[in-house]
């Protein structure tokens, strides 16, 4: 009944042969990444960040099998997923290939660099190059059908090895999506624009520019061709300009200037940066910087940016658990819900098992402060901080009284249980 029901969507352009080109040409994305520390730095960590929780499967009893098959993985299923995941933040897309044996069962995942991979239009195949002249077809894991390896039509018997796409969404492209960050090319490319002017004034060896004068009685002729023709450039001025080039091979070597000609002769050096704000330069280069973080909605304190409050606080956690939020646990989500995909539709396993990535705790500093008050008060014991923070009902539950105080005689050992309730909700409060 499914087989019938089909989209209406109008399908984007293709090549000749029905494979979708990315909206941004994966080499040019791979060049902003290369060309910037920043936005290099951005899709490193957001990468490491994903994974770094770990992962685990529900019902681990019944998921031996796959746990077998991702152990498998050369060298190691957290390098392979590692390196799609830094492919998922450079192209907004990742391919991982299920390695199959003679009889189709899966062995083992292998990374396919993104920048090979092109989808089909009908989302069943794929194709891998790296020159487009050696090609490689793959099909989808959930195609049920087999795909020839060397022609990418479908065959008979086991053919090409499967292929786990991942991508983001976004609306320029339902296939492959498009980098959230590409709001921030500009700036990208700005910083790499003053990256080489810098580079450019120091390999000059700090040597500004400079407008020469030569005024008197003097002695020059006109540089003529091969043909006899003026070429533009005097003797004079080239005498200057290969001084000048040999000042920036060899610095701090005087200049010595012979001046054809009997009379008194003036040279004048007016350099022409002598105005450069540098100043205006810095916060130039601040707000590119600062356009690259917000376009990777990252939390700046992790790339070594520091940001203050509108009253001098310090806005690291609220950024940290923002980014964590924002950003994190939603492609975490993504990803994991995919893995659930294929382990359910290619393993014998009971809908309970499920991949997931594990969540991070993130305690803000004055919750952390207020917990360790009250247990040194003996307001709360250490399990029950503990309980209220991690849900873990170990450590000892014994209340800490301050040496300063001196309980009377009378008094109850036994604490209404509503105490405690009070005392955390106005904790969360503050």
């Amino acid at each position: 009944k499914d087989d019938d029901v089909k989209s209406q969507i109008q399908k984007p352009s293709t090549v000749g042969d029905g494979y979708v080109e990315p909206p941004i040409h994966p080499l040019t994305l791979l060049s902003l990444y290369q060309s910037n520390p920043y936005h290099a730095s951005a899709c490193t960590l957001k990468a490491n960040d994903i994974l770094r929780s770990g992962w685990s499967l529900t019902d681990p009893d019944a998921a031996t099998e796959v746990r077998r098959f991702l152990n498998n993985c050369r060298p190691s299923f957290e390098y392979t997923l590692l390196s799609a995941l830094l492919d998922l933040q450079v192209f907004n897309y990742c391919t991982l290939e299920i390695i199959r044996d003679k009889s189709g069962a899966p062995v083992r995942l292998g990374y396919i660099p993104a920048h090979t991979i092109r989808v089909h239009e009908d989302g069943t195949r794929y194709r891998h190059t790296w020159d487009g002249v050696n090609v490689t077809y793959m099909k989808d894991y959930r195609y049920e059908g087999e795909v020839n390896p060397e022609t990418g039509e479908d065959t008979d018997g086991v053919g090409a090895n499967e292929v786990i796409f991942i991508s983001l969404p976004n609306p320029l492209c339902s296939y492959y999506g498009a980098p959230k960050y590409l709001s921030a090319v500009t700036s990208i490319l700005g910083m790499k624009k003053v990256q080489e002017y810098n580079y450019a004034f120091f390999d000059n060896f700090t040597i500004p520019s400079y407008l020469i004068t030569v005024t008197g009685e003097y002695e020059d002729e006109m540089i003529l061709d091969a043909e006899g023709n003026p070429t533009g450039k005097t003797v004079l001025q080239e005498l200057i300009e290969e001084n000048f080039e040999y000042i920036r091979q060899h610095p701090h070597t005087p200049i010595v200037l012979s001046i054809p000609g009997g009379g008194d002769v003036e040279i004048t050096f007016q350099p022409l940066n002598i105005d450069t704000k540098d100043l205006n330069f810095k916060e130039y280069l601040q707000e590119l910087r600062r356009d690259i973080i917000a376009a990777h909605m990252i939390d700046p304190y992790r790339l070594g940016v520091g940001d203050v409050g509108a009253l001098g606080g310090n806005l690291a956690e609220v950024a940290r658990r923002t980014y964590y939020e924002s950003v994190v646990r939603p492609q975490q989500r993504i990803i994991a819900s995919v893995f659930t995909d294929f382990i359910q539709t290619h393993f014998d396993v009971p809908d309970t098992v499920e991949f997931f990535f594990n969540e991070e705790d993130i305690l803000e500093s004055d919750v952390v402060k207020g917990c360790t008050s009250l247990v040194l008060s003996g307001v709360m014991t250490p399990r029950e901080v503990r309980r209220r923070l991690f849900n873990d009902d170990t450590g000892p539950d014994v209340y800490y009284v301050p040496p300063s105080v001196t309980p009377k005689p009378n008094a109850s050992t036994k604490r209404d249980p509503r105490l405690e309730e009070k005392a955390w909700q106005h904790l969360i409060k503050e």
